[in-house]
C-alpha cells in the first residue's frame, strides 16, 4: 500500500480528522508526529461480543502500515485496549473510503493473541465476498465508501465528483488510490466496485 500521504505530511495527527467521534462513538488520539515512514493512514478497530453493532465492547483508532499491519500509535507495537477482559471478540477494521470488514467468528484475544490475517482467503472476513482480490492473490478491503455509509453507490460518485471537478488535493474522501490527489484514477478505483454494488457485510 502506498505511503504518499504519509510522505507528503497529509496524515493528519489527530484521529477525529479521520473519523468522526460522534459518529463513530471513541475517543479521539493526537500524536505529536506520524511515527514512521511506512505509515499508511488512520484506521479504526472495533470489538465486538457479537455480530450485531450493539455488541461493541470498545473502539479505538490505530495506523494501518504499507505491508497491511495495523498497529498502535507508536508505529510498531500491537494495537491494546484498556479495561476490557480477556475473551473472545469479533474484530471490526474500519478505513474512511473503505468498506469495513470484520473476522470471520470470534477470536481469542489477550496480551499474548497472534495476529489474525485478513489477507489469507476472503473466509477470513465476516460476509460473502467481503473483501477484494488484490495482487499476488491477496485480500484486502474494497474501496469506493466516500460518504461512509457502507455502501458504493452514486451517492460516492457525488462526493467524487465536484472534487474531481475542482482538482482537489489534500486528504480527501475521495481520494480512493491515497495518492492525495482526486483525478480520474480514483474514478477508476471506484467505478468496478460501483457497478457490482459493492457493500459492507459488517452489521
Amino acid at each position: 500500500m502506498t505511503t504518499i500521504l504519509n510522505t507528503n505530511n497529509l496524515i493528519p495527527l489527530n484521529s477525529e480528522d479521520a473519523y468522526d467521534t460522534t459518529a463513530y462513538g471513541y475517543t479521539a488520539i493526537a500524536v505529536a508526529g506520524i511515527p514512521n515512514s511506512d505509515i499508511v493512514d488512520w484506521v479504526l478497530v472495533e470489538l465486538r461480543t457479537g455480530t450485531a453493532s450493539n455488541t461493541k465492547a470498545a473502539e479505538r483508532a490505530a495506523f494501518l502500515k504499507s505491508d497491511g499491519t495495523i498497529v498502535d500509535t507508536d508505529g510498531t507495537s500491537p494495537v491494546t485496549f484498556s479495561g476490557l477482559s480477556v475473551g473472545n471478540y469479533y474484530v471490526v477494521v474500519r478505513h474512511r473510503n473503505h468498506l469495513a470488514i470484520m473476522t470471520a467468528t470470534t477470536i481469542p484475544l489477550s496480551s499474548s493473541s497472534s495476529l489474525y490475517n485478513f489477507t489469507t482467503a476472503q473466509s477470513q472476513a465476516y460476509g460473502t465476498d467481503a473483501m477484494k482480490v488484490l495482487s499476488g492473490g491477496t485480500y484486502g478491503m474494497n474501496t469506493g465508501d466516500g460518504n461512509q455509509d457502507g455502501f458504493v453507490t452514486s451517492t460516492d460518485f457525488n462526493v467524487f465528483n465536484p472534487k474531481f471537478t475542482s482538482a482537489a488535493s489534500g486528504y480527501e474522501y475521495p481520494d480512493w488510490n491515497l495518492d492525495g490527489f482526486v483525478t480520474s484514477t480514483d474514478f477508476n478505483f471506484f467505478n468496478p466496485n460501483f457497478t457490482t454494488a459493492k457493500q459492507t457485510f459488517v452489521p
